[in-house]
């Protein structure tokens, strides 16, 4: 959560318009929902799954993740803060999402590992997945939204 805060501090600094309200539940309810679940799945899935069904489970969540990521950016419903990193610098470089968001996952690995984090196959997968998942359907989820509030 202080790397969030520090995400925010610096987004607050340079532009402020990114924050909103979503952005500081998901700061603070994203982490204990994902531990949540680690606690209720890994005592069932981890023990039965070889590391090849495990990689494919993990390439379809990072899949997963990215899809529902594009939907909640395109619907406003605001971005949590290590999302908006990759969002903001998209934006103001004018660079296509998805290898801005790969270089940017790959950063925070990078930095997680320097403070003393593991990085391991499932951290890479994630960080080369999740950014051309969310870049292909950007621009399908946003059609799909207006299309949704225009008939409301």
């Amino acid at each position: 959560m202080k790397v969030s805060f520090l995400i925010i501090i610096v987004l607050l600094l340079t532009d402020k318009s990114y924050i909103r309200i979503g952005t500081l539940i998901c700061m603070f309810l994203g982490g204990p929902i994902i531990d949540v679940f680690n606690f209720l799945l890994n005592p069932i899935l981890v023990p039965i799954l070889n590391m090849p069904v495990r990689l494919v489970l993990n390439v379809l969540g990072c899949g997963i993740l990215a899809y529902g990521m594009t939907i909640v950016i395109k619907s406003e419903a605001d971005t949590g803060p290590n999302d908006l990193v990759a969002v903001v610098l998209s934006d103001k470089t004018h660079k296509k999402f998805a290898p801005v968001r790969v270089g940017v996952d790959l950063l925070f690995a990078l930095s997680g590992f320097l403070l003393g984090g593991t990085v391991g196959i499932g951290t890479l997968i994630c960080a080369f997945v999740v950014g051309p998942v969310a870049g292909y359907f950007l621009p399908h989820n946003e059609r799909i939204i207006k299309n949704l509030i225009k008939n409301l």
